[in-house]
């Protein structure tokens, strides 16, 4: 009886994983659509062939992805998935790695120089306005919180504009990740310095000249990094680390 017992833990963790794929896969080929009741417990028993607990497990795993939404007890229902859903988990996954500030900034040239030459082809006027209303924030934003706030939005409203939803979400999450460099930065650098940066991608962006602002946005990267390894002494840079 005890063995059995030990054989039917271990198989649990299977078992609920094998549940919370059968449910995934239900939900991405809309199946159960946005905004439906998922069946109750007593059915979802039947329908996996697992135990009531093994499906309690698989409902929790399914709620901390945000892929269902609801009470425990109460009937579930398929949860849209919205960039800040999926922002939160690479955001959590990201904080469980070790990455320099070198590492960070190789991810951002990647991204965010291509995300500027798109912005350059697809970024509408209210794109560029918003832009423009980020750059002043810098200039005259009354605090070191309120400058770093306006940097990001500048990096993340450009990420909008390239017309990619995956830059602007890994945009969004690396400058996260990135904020405690980025408030050591900017409080060397002041509010005009920091603002006057970012002026030559948002003119080549304005200007629709593709390379141009690639140009400008890896230039005004690795400057941030060149800028890091002068604080290189300073412990935990990052925060994350």
């Amino acid at each position: 009886m005890q063995l059995d017992k030990i054989r039917q833990v271990a198989r649990r963790p299977s078992l609920s994983v094998d549940a919370v794929a059968q449910m995934q896969e239900k939900i991405i080929t809309g199946e159960w659509p946005v905004g439906r009741e998922l069946p109750s417990e007593a059915e979802l028993v039947l329908g996996l062939g697992v135990s009531r607990t093994v499906v309690r497990e698989a409902l929790q795993a399914l709620r901390i992805q945000g892929l269902i939404e609801g009470s425990q007890g109460r009937r579930q229902r398929v949860r849209p998935v919205t960039l800040d859903s999926v922002v939160e988990g690479l955001d959590l996954a990201m904080q469980r790695e070790t990455a320099s500030f070198a590492d960070l900034v190789e991810v951002r040239v990647a991204i965010e120089c291509n995300a500027a030459a798109l912005a350059a082809v697809r970024a509408s006027d209210e794109n560029l306005a918003e832009m423009d209303r980020c750059i002043e924030a810098m200039r005259t934003g009354p605090d070191l919180e309120s400058l770093v706030d306006a940097d990001i939005n500048f990096h993340t409203t450009l990420a909008r504009a390239s017309g990619n939803p995956l830059f602007a979400m890994v945009t969004k999450v690396l400058h996260r990740s990135m904020r405690k460099a980025l408030l050591r930065i900017d409080l060397k650098l002041g509010h005009a310095v920091t603002a006057e940066t970012h002026r030559p991608i948002l003119e080549a962006v304005r200007r629709h000249d593709a390379n141009a602002a690639n140009t400008a946005m890896c230039h005004h990267l690795e400057s941030n990094l060149s800028e890091v390894l002068v604080l290189q002494d300073s412990p935990n840079l990052l925060g994350v680390s």
